[in-house]
């Protein structure tokens, strides 16, 4: 991808992939219940686009991005201890960064909304309940864009 805007071209392929693992720690130990609607969040997240608006002096173009030509699989990584999960996301290249931030961020936030409270990740508290206060209707939107397959990501361009 092009620093703050589309792909420049196709993906690379799987081949050269990395993998970015996070550790989530939650605040209590998951449930099966809970894991099972984690598993289920991974396969919606795999189906996932992003629709990209870049707004410019040129007037607005949109671009569809589909989380699985950049992210090919999400692993969910099991821990002994029962509040700890290690979320892997294959990336089919570094071009992927945007996508994964996003994906990544999006997933996390319709875990701790709506499945389970996260307390760490990757060893940091998290902002999340700060920034559902700033935006009350963040975890709604969430869950609305999580469950229904697409999001918007507005970029504003401005030439200098």
């Amino acid at each position: 991808m092009q620093a703050g805007g589309p792909p420049s071209g196709p993906p690379s392929p799987p081949s050269g992939g990395v993998v970015a693992p996070l550790q989530v720690v939650f605040e209590h130990p998951l449930t099966p219940a809970q894991a099972l609607v984690i598993d289920r969040v991974r396969g919606l997240m795999l189906r996932h686009s992003f629709e990209l608006h870049d707004i410019g002096p040129a007037g607005e173009a949109i671009h569809r991005l589909a989380v699985a030509t950049y992210i090919p699989n999400i692993e969910l990584r099991p821990s002994d201890d029962p509040q700890v999960l290690v979320i892997a996301f294959t990336l089919r290249s570094r071009d992927a960064k945007q996508i994964l931030i996003w994906t990544s961020s999006l997933f996390f936030q319709y875990l701790h909304y709506h499945v389970a409270r996260i307390a760490l990740l990757n060893g940091r508290p998290l902002q999340m309940d700060w920034e559902a206060t700033q935006d009350p209707e963040a975890p709604a939107r969430v869950k609305r864009w999580v469950e229904s397959g697409q999001s918007i990501i507005e970029r504003l361009h401005l030439n200098q």
